[in-house]
């Protein structure tokens, strides 16, 4: 695989991971019965937030390069190329903060949930 195939999958794992948590989060919004498990909610989704629209900014601007270089006949330029990369690290620079949020705010919401009748958020 090469290095912007490897990227539009990063994307895909990223933006997926992020619907499917922002799913959940809100299923379970209404339904928090305290103001900490709310706030950890809001806090998260906010955080979730801010990811899917960088992953949104990458994934726009990779697109735009793709087409750029498929509409040249030659190899892709030397800035193109240099372009690759630094999307690729954007994207690659989510996962930790993916696992931080799960790990933090994520890991304590998901301990209040059972007290409140709810079931606890899925990693993916």
């Amino acid at each position: 695989m090469n290095r912007l195939q490897g990227t539009e999958c990063a994307i895909g794992a990223v933006s997926s991971r992020v619907a499917a948590w922002e799913a959940q989060l809100a299923e379970r919004q209404p339904k928090l019965p305290n103001a900490d498990l709310a706030s950890l909610s809001k806090g998260a989704g906010t955080a979730l937030e801010e990811i899917g629209r960088d992953v949104g900014e990458v994934s726009a601007r990779l697109r735009w390069l793709v087409e750029q270089v498929n509409g040249n006949l030659g190899r892709p330029t030397t800035a193109q190329i240099e372009y690759i990369g630094i999307y690729d690290r954007r994207v690659r620079d989510t996962q930790p903060k993916l696992d931080a949020l799960w790990k933090g705010d994520l890991a304590k919401l998901n301990a209040g949930l059972p007290a409140a009748g709810l079931a606890p958020l899925q990693p993916d």
